[in-house]
């Protein structure tokens, strides 16, 4: 039997095309450049070249998909004034606090996380209990397509999110300075800890919350509370 030759080779992988894949339904375009390997004939070969070769492609869609979008347009005011808004959207890669199960979901759906005007850091993603005392919950604004949910997703039944309102992107704006024509969301949401819930009189509840509340405000305007009460959500006054 001849013997196998051990003399090292180069193997020279070129793509000169745009590669098109097509992620969540959108197409992406990834570059593919050209990929040197120093092979050894007794361990390496054609099969692990083409596996380098996705492995990077799959790196490349990843960081594509990991970059931040901004959304902007135009839209009138209350009082008729017309504006211009621009909503950065973070993705999932932001919030490296989310358990898998959770941003699965959020992934399936694919959400991004829109962030008001005034945000510092990221933001619109929270935890707490907010099923029933002691749960494990998480709360979210999920923007897809120029229109914002809020779900709450369970951790003890993470594939059954339960969305509790949605409206479109530029519904809620506000801006830092009122002379700038450039607006931005308006919208987010907070925890609230059942120290500070109250509740209405028209809600025959028990005297005191017992588990947290999920704050969801108009910015410098209005704001409710989101409250699960043996599995029905209501919805409180916040300045209560």
């Amino acid at each position: 039997m001849p013997r196998r030759s051990s003399v090292k080779r180069k193997t020279t992988i070129r793509v000169g095309k745009f590669l098109s894949i097509y992620h969540t339904g959108v197409p992406l375009q990834v570059k593919i450049l050209w990929i040197r390997i120093e092979e050894h004939s007794l361990k390496l070969g054609t099969k692990y070249a083409i596996w380098l070769l996705f492995a990077m492609t799959y790196t490349c869609l990843a960081h594509t998909q990991a970059a931040e979008q901004m959304e902007t347009g135009q839209t009138h005011l209350a009082n008729g004034k017309e504006i211009t808004y621009r909503i950065r959207l973070l993705p999932l890669a932001s919030f490296p606090e989310l358990p898998p199960a959770i941003s699965a979901q959020l992934v399936q759906r694919h959400c991004l996380i829109p962030q008001t005007y005034q945000a510092k850091r990221p933001e619109n993603v929270i935890h707490g209990a907010f099923i029933e005392k002691g749960s494990d919950d998480w709360a979210a604004l999920c923007s897809q397509d120029g229109t914002t949910t809020l779900y709450v997703i369970s951790g003890n039944q993470p594939t059954a999110p339960i969305a509790l309102r949605s409206q479109k992107n530029s519904e809620w704006l506000g801006t830092r300075y009122s002379a700038s024509p450039n607006y931005g969301s308006a919208w987010g949401i907070a925890l609230r800890k059942p120290s500070e819930i109250r509740f209405n009189d028209k809600h025959q509840l028990r005297a005191a919350a017992d588990h947290d509340g999920i704050e969801d405000a108009f910015l410098e305007k209005s704001s409710t509370i989101h409250y699960c009460e043996d599995g029905n959500w209501i919805i409180l006054d916040a300045s209560n």
